[in-house]
C-alpha cells in the first residue's frame, strides 16, 4: 500500500504497477493481506 485516504494506492511487487481505487471497492475486492513480499 503506497497511499491511504479516501482512495487506497497499490503497487505491485512483481511488476511495479501502481493501481488506485476507491477504498469502498477495495474493501470489496480485498481477498487477503500478504504481510511479507517473500511469502508470495
Amino acid at each position: 500500500i503506497v497511499r491511504l485516504g479516501a482512495d487506497i494506492g497499490l503497487k505491485c511487487v512483481k511488476c511495479d504497477r501502481r493501481v488506485l481505487l476507491s477504498r469502498r471497492l477495495f474493501s470489496k475486492q480485498l481477498k487477503h493481506i500478504v504481510d511479507d513480499v517473500t511469502s508470495i
